[in-house]
């Protein structure tokens, strides 16, 4: 019985399909190129090719990182934390908001209250 296992070719992708489906820039990805840490391969013309098994074993499974296709280029993956503090500055902005508004009312009030000068309080 033959224990022998092919090895599976892993798909060779351009950086910008890497990039799409990792939600990494390209420019992140040339650099990690660039300083060796991510290796790639000669593609069509001067294009490079990277292994997808290079790109899990640097930014992990894709499917966590895949981002809108009209993002700008910037990765918005947001963990639970972030979210909350997103949350908890909402929230504290709005509170802030009304803060605010409470003490326009007063200062317009002051502002538009006649009183009397303090000598005329005393000299009437």
């Amino acid at each position: 019985m033959n224990t022998e296992r092919k090895a599976k070719a892993m798909p060779k992708l351009s950086i910008s399909e890497a990039s799409r489906q990792w939600g990494v820039s390209r420019r992140t990805l040339q650099r990690k190129v660039q300083d060796g840490t991510l290796s790639c391969a000669p593609g069509p013309g001067r294009a490079k090719t990277l292994d997808t098994s290079e790109l899990v074993r640097v930014f992990g499974e894709p499917s966590a990182h895949v981002r809108p296709e009209h993002d700008t280029g910037h990765s918005h993956t947001l963990s639970h934390a972030h979210v909350q503090l997103i949350e908890q500055l909402k929230n504290e902005n709005e509170l802030l908001r009304k803060e605010l508004d409470r003490a326009h009312g007063r200062e317009h009030a002051l502002l538009t209250h006649q009183t009397k000068s303090w000598w005329q309080k005393l000299f009437g």
